[in-house]
């Protein structure tokens, strides 16, 4: 159940889409699917069906990059800010395995960020570049982990991807997983498939942290902390266009944007804008100047 990552599952049980449903709807007591996910969630717990759900990606890709900034200006750190999604959702569906009496749950993480040159779909706009985008799904998977942990007895819960299997150890995309920049390929289909029953197969123990095992590089990547960072926007790979906070040091360009913030940290002071990529695609390469806001 969930947006349309559940799309790996047609034909291998129910599958129920919403649409582009988010980790914040699911987390909503007033959010529009709230009546149809009960209808769906009482017939799967009749039935004895295990929940995957996929939520989190539009979240991540859309959504966390735009809004961030805003509660960095108030001195809230990336890792706080995700946590702070994380943990309400985690609590959603901890509460909705308790109403509708699941045996069994799965958390399917986004796949890895589609490598810089992916041009840019407008119904599935991209925030921020790949590596942001990489480094926002690591700490959004290291945050729901924490929080199965916190609660290690509740051992109905497990979370499964093939995240780490896409990345290097700079948090990079290394090959194109994906088809059109945000779902992957038909090919690995079969990989999600037993990713997903292994870890239901071992929701039957006593523990969650016996079952947490997402490889070396994850191992290596959980105690690393990340910070906004401004770079040098003609640095920034063009090609992949990508909507971004930009510094707003050079009025004469006079680009359309949708929010400005001021920041006044330790580590970085300015106005800036946020700036969709078809306005951004207007202008001449050569011509844009700004630094634009990442995270390393």
């Amino acid at each position: 159940m969930g947006d349309s990552h559940t799309w790996v599952f047609r034909g291998r049980g129910v599958v129920y889409s919403p649409g582009p449903i988010t980790a914040r709807n699911f987390t909503s007591e007033n959010n529009s699917y709230k009546q149809d996910l009960d209808s769906v969630f009482n017939a799967m717990a009749k039935s004895g069906d295990s929940l995957v759900l996929c939520v989190g990606e539009v979240d991540m890709r859309a959504h966390y990059w735009r809004d961030f900034p805003v509660f960095y200006a108030r001195g809230v750190s990336i890792e706080q800010f995700i946590m702070n999604n994380v943990a309400k959702l985690y609590d959603a569906i901890q509460l909705t395995l308790n109403t509708y009496g699941f045996d069994s749950f799965v958390l399917w993480g986004a796949p890895a960020a589609s490598i810089e040159g992916k041009l840019y779909n407008k119904d599935l706009p991209f925030v921020g570049s790949t590596t942001t985008r990489n480094i926002l799904i690591h700490l959004f998977n290291l945050s729901f982990i924490k929080c199965m942990l916190s609660n290690p007895k509740f051992h109905k819960m497990g979370f499964s991807t093939l995240f780490y299997n896409m990345i290097d150890a700079q948090v990079n995309s290394t090959t194109n997983f994906v088809t059109d920049g945000v779902h992957l390929d038909e090919k690995l289909y079969g990989n999600v498939i037993w990713e997903i029953v292994s870890q239901i197969i071992s929701n039957r123990s006593e523990m969650v942290n016996e079952k947490i095992a997402l490889g070396a590089l994850f191992d290596q990547l959980k105690d690393h902390s990340y910070r906004p960072v401004l770079k040098n926007f003609t640095a920034v790979e063009r090609d992949s266009l990508f909507d971004t906070w930009i510094l707003l040091d050079d009025a004469s360009m006079n680009l359309p944007y949708d929010r400005k913030i001021s920041i006044s940290t330790a580590e970085i002071k300015g106005d800036f804008i946020f700036v969709r990529s078809d306005s951004m695609n207007q202008i001449e390469k050569s011509e844009i100047k700004q630094l634009a806001l990442e995270i390393q």
